[in-house]
């Protein structure tokens, strides 16, 4: 006879003797539900006058708890399988070991088809793997082979660099040939007086030229400002401006001369004495009788 698990559809043989004419209450030792279990070929009218909806009404059954999500399959296998639980003290001893040994028995066939997924699931993840794993290996071959390339383009643009440079700058072994040569003979190479005494007086020169070629253009344009008003009528302000700069300057400039003659003269003054400046030589006696003697 076959017991099925209404709840988690878990499958039991156990003999026809097991459960009698009016029935049984039978429990699953895989998730613990109890049910109602009648004897095989009961005629039908005694499963419709169960009293499963009278008991429902009085008291309802408790829903069942939600099953839980699925877990992958590796996780199943490497979890240890539920122990059973204990058979109710009201069950035969005997329908208990059925039970127990039908249990065990639907569960190494579960565990053999997981078993047999988990095979077929981990070849497939092999294969994948080595797949990955061979693409992996020709994408770096192939960047190596582009690294290759890069690399040797590189070196090659380098090296023109290189080249170029090499023309473009002058031997340093020549430079360095040369002077160890200038060192050997002692030769020091030194600017010459003559050159750097030539240049301070060209730019003396020019510097002193550009002053007076500014103060030659200066003096031009104050001694010419009527003429250069009457032919340009609009210069007459600044120009009365810039003429009437120059004769302040010219007064100041003046002033400052008389100054520093008055002070001089003071200074020549006060250095010589009052005795040495007095000429005149005054008639004495003497000189008055020989005058007389005389005549």
């Amino acid at each position: 006879m076959r017991l099925v698990c209404p709840n988690c559809g878990a499958q039991y043989e156990v003999a026809d003797d097991v459960i009698p004419e009016s029935g049984r209450d039978v429990q699953c030792s895989n998730c613990g539900h109890t049910w109602f279990e009648q004897k095989e070929g009961a005629p039908v009218q005694d499963e419709v006058e169960m009293p499963v909806p009278a008991h429902q009404e009085l008291e309802p059954e408790p829903q069942p708890e939600p099953e839980p999500a699925p877990e992958p399959e590796m996780e199943e296998v490497e979890e240890p399988a539920p122990a059973a639980e204990p058979a109710p003290s009201d069950l035969d001893p005997t329908v208990a070991e059925i039970l127990q040994q039908e249990a065990d028995r639907e569960e190494a066939a579960r565990a053999a088809e997981r078993g047999a997924a988990i095979e077929s699931q981990t070849e497939m993840g092999l294969d994948e793997a080595a797949e990955a794993q061979r693409e992996q290996e020709s994408k770096e071959r192939i960047a190596k082979i582009k690294g290759e390339e890069a690399e040797a383009n590189i070196a090659a643009v380098a090296a023109a660099a290189a080249a170029s440079r090499k023309e473009m700058l002058p031997d340093i072994e020549e430079i360095n040939s040369t002077l160890r040569s200038s060192e050997e003979r002692g030769e020091t190479v030194d600017p010459e007086p003559e050159v750097i005494e030539e240049a301070k007086k060209r730019g003396f020169k020019a510097g002193f030229m550009t002053v007076i070629l500014i103060l030659l253009i200066l003096l031009i344009v104050y001694m010419l400002a009527d003429w250069i008003i009457s032919a340009l009528p609009a210069a007459e302000g600044p120009l009365n401006s810039y003429t009437d700069i120059v004769d302040e300057g010219r007064l100041w400039l003046d002033g400052q001369v008389e100054a520093l003659r008055d002070s001089m003269q003071s200074a020549v003054d006060e250095t010589v004495p009052p005795d040495a400046t007095d000429t005149t030589v005054e008639p004495t006696e003497t000189d008055d009788t020989t005058a007389t003697e005389s005549n």
